[in-house]
């Protein structure tokens, strides 16, 4: 089974991704889990205003867990909580979830994290993290291996499903939308965002997290002449927002859609003038200037 998150690269590649990947973290590391969690804070604030449903004492699921669980700790200090991801999340030093994740994730994802952790970025995550929730110790948190498309959870069990940035790795995000309405329990809330291909970082070039965004340029994914000169690391759905907003509005009646734009300074000016050129013409600049889409939707 491979991850819908990665894609092939040789020993090279992943060796020069996880020097590159090591200099970046060390520097960022505290910028990144104070984004995150002033991100969840938002979000928990939006949840209890929007869907009068306050997260304490809640059984909760967060549908792509990642490889430094950050959401489960923010909300396992106050709630019950349980992670799923595609690919084996390994945690300690046991080698049996290595060895498990080599089986079912393939030899370069078991590889990028053995390198991530010998390298100390996993540490310096969970130095920050307790120095930022204010607590002594990070507990094991319970991560199963599973496909968001088909969960092995029986219905109305969880309260809270919390899915971040997978949606548009999903070949057939329907069936996991299907699944969050089995498994949530009447009153419970899903929170569900993902990354918009027609965004101008949707691509998901690694280089567009980087300092070497610019050589990425300003949406060349869709742009056909340049499409050949990005290099994504990740399936993508590429589904429109007009694509989106018709799923949730089938499967999901009454979902609230928070179009989150863009930040950059000159984003607008940037897509009408490429408009202006004649590119991008089958895109609205809805689609060009939101960033991300959240999808918030109680359980009647």
């Amino acid at each position: 089974m491979g991850s819908y998150t990665s894609e092939k690269t040789n020993v090279s590649g992943l060796f020069l991704e996880a020097v590159n990947l090591y200099q970046r973290q060390k520097r960022q590391i505290p910028g990144q889990v104070a984004s995150v969690l002033a991100h969840l804070r938002t979000l928990e604030q939006a949840i209890e205003k929007n869907c009068t449903f306050v997260m304490r004492d809640r059984d909760v699921l967060d549908i792509g867990a990642g490889q430094f669980l950050m959401q489960l700790h923010y909300f396992g200090k106050y709630n019950r909580v349980t992670g799923i991801d595609f690919d084996v999340i390994a945690q300690g030093l046991n080698p049996l979830p290595y060895l498990e994740m080599f089986r079912r994730n393939g030899w370069r994802r078991t590889a990028k994290t053995v390198v991530r952790k010998t390298l100390g970025i996993d540490r310096r995550y969970v130095a920050e993290l307790k120095k930022q929730l204010d607590v002594p110790v990070l507990p094991k948190r319970q991560v199963l291996q599973m496909d968001a498309c088909k969960m092995d959870f029986g219905d109305a069990a969880f309260d809270f499903v919390h899915c971040h940035s997978v949606f548009h790795h999903l070949p057939s995000p329907a069936l996991a939308i299907n699944e969050i309405k089995r498994i949530l329990r009447p009153g419970g809330v899903a929170y569900v965002s993902f990354h918009l291909h027609s965004s101008e970082t949707g691509s998901l070039d690694p280089r567009v997290f980087t300092e070497r965004r610019v050589e990425v340029g300003l949406w060349r994914h869709l742009r056909p002449q340049h499409v050949h000169e990005l290099k994504p690391n990740a399936y993508l759905n590429k589904l429109r927002l007009g694509q989106w907003k018709e799923l949730f509005a089938q499967h999901m009646p009454g979902a609230q859609i928070i179009l989150n734009p863009s930040k950059r300074p000159g984003d607008e000016e940037d897509a009408r003038q490429l408009k202006a050129q004649g590119e991008l013409a089958d895109y609205s600049l809805d689609e060009l200037l939101t960033h991300n889409v959240w999808v918030l939707w109680k359980k009647s």
